[in-house]
């Protein structure tokens, strides 16, 4: 099953959007360390700041993992089902996944429009809250574009096999 190349990419771009934010939450820490022991000054709004890059992190990463598609399944019943019962349930499992992935990006869309037109900010940093939800339908965008690619590949799969 050929993959595409764009997404291909895409994928790559968005781990080493990961890898920047995980270093960069690793330097935070580490100045907050040495703030807090060294200088007795600690830079308070560090743990807030941490917060908002691990949901990038999550969220930028869930796309990647969809991408290689290892999320978690039960293997257990899966490995059992036939070879026709297997195509059936990776197509359903795809379109399953799309609808809900569409959901999501809906959802967190209306939550980040509300914060920004409301103007609401983080306590300790004063960041726009719509920040951290922004990463949402972006991560999940990025899943529906992994999604369909896989929905694709595998309608192709089956429609060869007939």
């Amino acid at each position: 099953m050929p993959r595409p190349a764009g997404l291909d990419v895409l994928k790559a771009g968005l781990e080493a959007a990961v890898g920047a934010v995980m270093i960069g939450a690793v330097l935070l820490n580490f100045g907050n360390v040495v703030a807090r022991y060294v200088f007795l000054r600690p830079f308070a709004p560090a743990e807030e700041i941490l917060q908002f890059m691990d949901v990038w992190i999550v969220m930028l990463g869930a796309a990647t993992i969809t991408r290689e598609h290892r999320h978690l399944q039960m293997d257990v019943l899966y490995r059992a089902l036939s070879p026709s019962l297997r195509r059936a349930s990776d197509l359903l499992s795809a379109v399953l996944a799309l609808v809900l992935t569409g959901y999501v990006i809906v959802q967190a869309a209306r939550i980040m429009l509300l914060l920004h037109g409301s103007g609401t900010r983080s306590v300790a940093a004063s960041l726009p809250m719509a920040l951290m939800y922004a990463s949402m339908p972006l991560g999940f965008g990025c899943g529906v574009l992994f999604l369909a690619a896989r929905l694709r590949a595998l309608a192709g799969a089956h429609a060869s096999e007939r």
